[in-house]
């Protein structure tokens, strides 16, 4: 609105949809700062238990880290969780100072907001008890202060976990609302997701996870150098029982032992071990800088690691250096790696190149991750007000009757009935991705019928054009040909013939939304008797899929009504309604046949 590009919420709207580079750049424009504010803590962190020299080191690390910068350019949210991660941690370490109401509110604020970017932030919950408990200890010769008032004055342990549960609640309502105002959509989201998490994703379900993430951790994400010290620092200062250890390891065990939990494995999950990692990597370091320092210099208070924190500490400054300077050179070196990836997406140019080489209205069918091509289902989830603003502003997006291919990352076997050669007759192109066929490949035993698809495209099918991954974004993508299609679909009249069946067996869950998408691509170009058949088949499919199933019956219905068939359309809504398993999904049909019975008066 400032640069005057939109005018109005239609503006906004429209722009998104001809170029959604705007929407992209904003979006990955806050990550990165995000990703770059986690500088900012982690040299708080680590000055207040290591020094200065440790902190800047530590910052650099952050700076460098090439799993950062590579996600911190991304629209996700394990940078913001990273973030917050260390805000909290620096929150928590302030309570083992002593319990305040600030200290408490404010290191609950920090947590609510790292369980509002990712819900396993509520792991931080772990090292703001073990901050209370170690602010309980009596601290050796510390002197008596006359105590302060207000919001620091001291309190009790009890106090301050209220303080800190109450600011964490109301942070969370703040940032994430509908986790409470609707609780019983946010509960059954989450069951969702503890059974992915439970069960995997497909094609990293295998092998154990430990040994998953110790790989990664040793070699993508923290990499050799920084894992072996904070490792090594974490026991070291953990034995001697420095509060600050006690609380950034507590969060590093717990993190570790939640997602280690998981079937589910990606290294990104691993991301917010990095600043309490590099704050025991850089303390190590200026221990051992402080272990060599001449005798009188380690006299002062702050043992080792003061003296190889202060300037000109000779000896120990040099192995303070050379250390830190092995953990930069480590993440330096897998900056090349990363730059590399900095080309365009190779869905992108599979999508430039559809819209220049592949004539409007040719039936599209695709694996999942293939070029976003703008379909009758996409047309379909678009506002009405939103088509003729497109038309009038130029929209010179080709329109393709789509249709992809279910992947179940659950239970992959089930895509089985979904790569049937047959299905597939009347399309004009086949979009295979890297992204779904190494999957299957890795396990032909297991997947014999994907596999089966994919020697039948490459001896009957004519292979259109490859876009190679070669390490860049996006997935290798394989454009096959019909031969035995020379006119596109939209261009076969009277009709392009049946739609696609579906051969009967066990429901996967994805059959209602596959009708409903083959209903879609028939309809809007006109097959209105392919598609009616499409919505009645995907009628059937009500236990699995009750949205679809839903949008099934009402594109029928509508079909139905401008036929000039009110009556059937009439009974088709009541007699859904009646065998609707949702209450919404009944009413919401019962009140379109209560519209078709007081227009047809």
């Amino acid at each position: 609105r400032v640069t005057g590009a939109i005018r109005s919420t239609l503006d906004f709207r429209v722009l998104q949809q001809l170029d959604p580079t705007a929407f992209y750049v904003m979006g990955r424009s806050i990550t990165a700062l995000l990703g770059a504010l986690t500088v900012v803590p982690v040299f708080r962190l680590t000055r207040r238990v290591a020094g200065r020299g440790a902190a800047i080191a530590a910052a650099v690390l952050v700076a460098v880290s090439p799993p950062l910068i590579a996600k911190s350019q991304l629209i996700e949210v394990d940078v913001p969780l990273t973030l917050f991660v260390a805000w909290s941690l620096l929150a928590a370490l302030d309570l083992t100072g002593g319990l305040t109401r600030r200290r408490a509110l404010v290191a609950g604020v920090t947590i609510g907001l790292a369980t509002a970017a990712k819900y396993p932030g509520i792991a931080l919950a772990i090292p703001f008890a073990v901050a209370i408990a170690v602010a309980g200890r009596p601290a050796e010769g510390a002197p008596e202060r006359r105590s302060p008032r207000g919001r620091e004055a001291p309190i009790g342990w009890p106090a301050a976990l209220g303080f800190g549960a109450a600011a964490m609640l109301a942070t969370l309502f703040v940032a994430s609302p509908y986790l409470f105002l609707d609780l019983r959509a946010a509960l059954a989201d989450l069951a969702v997701e503890r059974e992915h998490m439970r069960l995997g994703h497909f094609g990293s379900d295998s092998g154990s996870t430990w040994m998953t993430y110790a790989r990664d951790w040793c070699t993508a994400v923290a990499g050799g150098p920084v894992a072996l010290a904070s490792l090594a620092g974490l026991v070291l200062f953990v034995a001697r029982r420095r509060a600050w250890a006690l609380v950034a390891g507590s969060f590093m065990l717990a993190y570790a032992a939640l997602v280690s939990s998981f079937a589910m494995k990606a290294d990104r999950y691993l991301l917010p071990l990095l600043p309490p990692a590099f704050v025991f990597a850089c303390a190590l370091a200026a221990e051992a800088g402080g272990r060599v320092a001449p005798a009188a210099a380690r006299a002062p208070a702050g043992g080792p690691a003061a003296a190889a924190a202060r300037p000109g500490g000779g000896r120990a400054g040099l192995v303070f250096t050379a250390l830190a300077s092995v953990f930069v050179l480590a993440a330096l070196a897998g900056l090349p790696a990363h730059l590399e990836t900095l080309r365009p997406d190779t869905r992108s140019l599979a999508r430039a190149w559809f819209e220049a080489n592949v004539p409007e209205g040719s039936f599209v069918v695709s694996e999942p991750y293939g070029p976003p091509l703008r379909s009758p289902l996409a047309l379909q989830a678009m506002d009405r007000d939103l088509l003729p603003a497109l038309q009038a502003r130029g929209d010179a997006h080709r329109i393709y009757p789509t249709l992809e291919v279910p992947m179940f990352q659950v239970n992959p076997a089930r895509s089985a009935v979904f790569y049937d050669p047959s299905l597939y007759r009347m399309a004009d192109a086949f979009v295979v991705t890297g992204a779904a066929r190494d999957r299957y490949r890795a396990e032909p035993a297991r997947f014999r019928a994907q596999l089966a698809l994919y020697d039948t495209l490459e001896a009957s099918w004519v292979r259109w054009h490859e876009f190679p991954a070669n390490g860049g974004p996006g997935p290798a993508i394989v454009v096959y040909r019909n031969p035995a299609q020379p006119v596109p679909f939209a261009a076969r009249r009277p009709s392009p013939g049946a739609p696609p069946r579906l051969r009967d067996g066990p429901p996967t869950g994805g059959e209602a939304y596959f009708y409903y998408a083959v209903g879609l691509d028939y309809e809007l170009f006109g097959f209105l008797a392919p598609a009616m058949s499409a919505y009645l088949e995907g009628m059937k499919h009500l236990a699995a899929e009750s949205g679809p199933w839903l949008a099934c019956v009402e594109r029928a219905a509508n079909l139905l009504g401008k036929a000039g068939r009110p009556g059937e359309a009439a009974d088709l809504l009541e007699r859904s309604a009646a065998a609707a398993t949702r209450p919404e999904d009944a009413a919401r049909l019962r009140g379109q046949l209560a519209r078709l019975r007081a227009g047809t008066r």
